[in-house]
């Protein structure tokens, strides 16, 4: 039989040597209720990472500059310049100098998303058109983020190219229902690699909306396969133009200083011809090559002070949003979608070295 005050200081040790080592029910308690959830994708601005120390890919953006709504139909193009993820294992074979433009981390990649999301959700539009993106991964991220913060859903329309030096590409992402994505058929010579036409349905209507990246570059061989790609996508919807709503937008790299080859100067007695002034893009785009205007797209940077066409460096007019007569024009004799205004969205740098364009269409 243990006595009085030998039974105290047994319990005292014990309590003693809880108290250092710890209670295995107290601690186990503890280590569960500070572990994190697993797979956690929604969280506040304040938290910014998860259990894997990357930042979260669905959040609440605090993007204080916004449009107003649109009534009806607005739509966008946006060359997001180098969105790819960091995912190395669809990136074989590409130039170490490209690869070199990749986000090496999966923090650094959702941190692109968030700032190229943040110019999406200011311009609040039904559809984007965008440039310059990785695959149908990298818009499926995007569409979830606009999804979580317009509380609008967005489908993605991607096909890939044939670019394989940069693996860029194009996609769209629509709020409206699409009825068609598709890529054209060239002739041998004129392909161009980065581009897609999708259809959707807005108010009853179909909308044909292509966006394309042209080839860039000042030099001749540049400048004549980017004229050569611009007849070749106007030759796809030239008959359609004047009977179809249909809009084109991307980057054209328009207006790029021409750099012709250097040639050798021959002695001539004879006065030599000034040669005309060389025809960029946009020119064949919008049909302007053709004898026919039936045939003619509508520029809408004609609707822009001088200022707001400028979307890369100081002069640049890369970006544009061309539209057929059908959706440009209010029809006074029947129901129909029109043009009522567009405006440039200004960037930051760090985000992208292009600014995006938008245009505001209504129905009546």
């Amino acid at each position: 039989m243990i006595s009085k005050p030998k039974f105290f200081y047994i319990v005292v040790v014990f309590l003693l040597l809880s108290i250092i080592t710890g209670c295995p029910a107290a601690k186990n308690k503890k280590e569960k209720s500070s572990s994190p959830s697993h797979h956690t994708l929604v969280q506040d601005n304040h938290d910014h990472f998860n259990n894997s120390n990357e930042e979260v890919l669905l959040k609440k953006m605090d993007v204080p500059r916004q449009l107003p709504e649109a009534k009806v139909l607005r739509v966008a193009t946006f060359n997001c310049e180098w969105l790819f993820d960091n995912d190395p294992s669809d990136q074989e074979g590409v130039p170490p100098q490209i690869k070199a433009l990749f986000p090496k981390t999966r923090k650094e990649y959702i941190a692109k998303l968030h700032r190229v999301a943040a110019v999406l959700i200011g311009i609040r539009a039904h559809v984007y058109a965008l440039q310059e993106i990785e695959d149908a991964d990298v818009l499926q991220d995007l569409a979830q983020i606009l999804e979580y913060n317009l509380k609008r859903k967005y489908e993605v329309c991607f096909k890939p190219g044939g670019d394989r030096y940069t693996r860029q590409n194009v996609g769209i992402l629509s709020a409206y229902p699409v009825l068609d994505v598709r890529r054209f058929k060239f002739q041998r010579g004129s392909r161009v690699t980065k581009h897609l036409s999708v259809t959707i349905e807005v108010m009853g209507e179909k909308v044909q909306i292509i966006t394309l990246h042209l080839k860039a570059g000042s030099h001749e061989r540049n400048f004549e396969k980017r004229a050569m790609q611009a007849k070749a996508i106007h030759a796809q919807i030239q008959r359609y133009v004047s009977s179809r709503n249909i809009i084109v937008m991307g980057d054209l790299n328009t207006h790029i200083k021409f750099k012709p080859k250097r040639k050798k100067k021959k002695r001539s007695k004879s006065k030599k011809k000034k040669n005309s002034p060389r025809k960029d893009a946009d020119y064949y785009l919008t049909g302007k090559h053709t004898r026919r205007k039936k045939d003619d797209l509508i520029d809408i940077n004609q609707k822009l002070e001088r200022a707001e066409r400028i979307t890369h460096g100081e002069r640049g007019q890369y970006d544009r949003i061309l539209l057929s007569p059908p959706i440009f024009e209010d029809d006074p004799n029947k129901k129909d979608l029109y043009f009522i205004q567009a405006g440039r969205w200004k960037v930051d740098p760090k985000t992208s070295d292009h600014h995006a364009l938008w245009a505001e269409f209504d129905y009546r």
